[in-house]
């Protein structure tokens, strides 16, 4: 049985809280699903994810198949990392990531599958960033007339869907050429090890040698002088031999705080392109054309509002969209729409009046007080309060286990799992008991 929450909740209970439920037209669950999958490519797009199939969403825990026998010993791991973070992103809460399958034998043999992932084709074009995606589109390697060549533009605005999508139509089209694509803070990690590991000259190699370099999120880098004079040296190394580099970061490299002013002046002696964010209207168009591949029509101000809290991204624009189908019966207004995770508000705490008020009402129902409920002791008067607490801090407020746990002692996201395990349970067997939870989630 699960628990009843407010009316805004009911729908999303419904759809994914039970393993049982499915939506007919086209299954929810498996929607949000695929756009999650979508997004992880984009992170680790040599991962196999032919070999991946969606079983059930089933509260916060996603089930799915994997094919290890094929692949390297590396492939249900980044699969599984990659995946739960656009799961949690998708969702706009914590999920827990469940795989069934055999596991990949062990093996140095490495996938190389350049499948998937960003292209140039599905880049959202626009007057911010058109001459970016034009100059990406009519350059070739070996020939390196602007090096290097710096994208610059806020969060958001298609720096690294260019970098990637550049970086897989060279290794398709460019036969025999390598390329590399890497962000800087992997770049700072490799010349950390390798310095470290007596290995410096293979990492120098392994950087100066592929004809095309990519870096990603220069900033990342900034206030580790000893990683920037690396990447300098590298620059230079790199120049005189003919090689090309594309750099992207947040801000002109002139403007990035902590960056060394040597390594800033030979960034700005290439090619210096601004990025923008996409319009809102040219967002919504391209979230309106996936929407509607998926058999998914909303109206347009649905779109235009969602393509404004996607802030420039139409993968968060879709997800937003399918969430609020999820929670909320056809047709969504505008307003059932919310934003992502990262760009909502801050997260509520004991402190806040709304959960300090159920905090006090399931506190005094069972003779404990609210300190009681938040302290990191082991009172076992306290235990089934606080485990009903988080429960309704899982409904009411759509708290993730972490958050959950640091409003209540600074529990670890296992112990505050099993608490809201104990609570389902324990409501599940009572019916008076899941009725006072019912109110005291619509109160809250």
């Amino acid at each position: 049985m699960m628990v009843p929450g407010s009316e805004r909740r009911a729908a999303r209970l419904a759809a994914i809280g039970s393993p049982a439920s499915r939506r007919d037209a086209g299954g929810i669950k498996a929607e949000l699903f695929d756009v999650a999958v979508a997004d992880a490519r984009r992170d680790a797009p040599s991962a196999p994810w032919d070999r991946l199939r969606f079983l059930d969403w089933s509260d916060s825990t996603v089930h799915v198949e994997f094919d290890g026998a094929a692949g390297s010993p590396r492939d249900d791991r980044r699969v599984r990392e990659a995946l739960e973070a656009a799961l949690a992103r998708v969702a706009g809460s914590e999920v827990h990531l469940r795989v069934h399958g055999t596991s990949p034998p062990p093996t140095r043999r490495r996938w190389r599958a350049a499948q998937g992932g960003a292209t140039l084709g599905d880049f959202i074009v626009d007057d911010p960033n058109r001459q970016a995606h034009r100059f990406l589109l009519t350059y070739r390697t070996g020939r390196a007339l602007f090096d290097p060549c710096v994208f610059h533009g806020p969060a958001r605005s298609g720096k690294t869907h260019l970098l990637r999508a550049f970086s897989q139509r060279c290794r398709s089209e460019q036969t025999g050429r390598q390329v590399r694509y890497l962000t800087a803070a992997g770049f700072g990690r490799g010349y950390r090890a390798s310095l470290h590991g007596g290995r410096l000259d293979g990492f120098r190699r392994e950087i100066e040698t592929p004809e095309l370099l990519l870096i990603d999120a220069l900033e990342a880098i900034a206030n580790e002088p000893a990683t920037q004079r690396e990447l300098t040296r590298a620059l230079e190394r790199r120049g005189a031999a003919g090689g090309a580099t594309l750099v992207a970061a947040r801000a002109l490299p002139t403007e990035l705080d902590g960056l060394d002013p040597a390594l800033a002046s030979r960034l700005m002696g290439g090619l210096v392109v601004q990025i923008g964010p996409v319009s809102t209207e040219a967002l919504a168009r391209t979230v309106k054309a996936r929407l509607v591949k998926r058999g998914v029509r909303v109206g347009s101000a649905v779109l235009e509002r969602a393509a404004t809290l996607a802030a420039g991204a139409p993968t968060v624009a879709e997800s937003i969209v399918l969430r609020a189908i999820a929670e909320h019966e056809p047709p969504i207004s505008p307003d059932d729409l919310r934003p992502p995770r990262d760009e909502g508000p801050s997260t509520p705490s004991l402190d806040s009046a709304r959960i300090r008020r159920a905090a006090t009402r399931i506190a005094s129902t069972y003779g404990v007080t609210v300190e009681d409920l938040e302290s990191p002791r082991k009172h076992r008067r306290a235990q089934r309060p606080r485990a009903l607490l988080a429960l309704v801090l899982r409904e009411r407020f759509s708290l993730t286990a972490a958050e959950i746990g640091r409003n209540l002692g600074d529990r670890s996201v296992s112990t505050v799992t099993k608490m809201l395990r104990r609570a389902r349970e324990a409501v599940a067997e009572d019916a008076a008991l899941a009725d006072a939870v019912a109110e005291w989630i619509r109160s809250a």
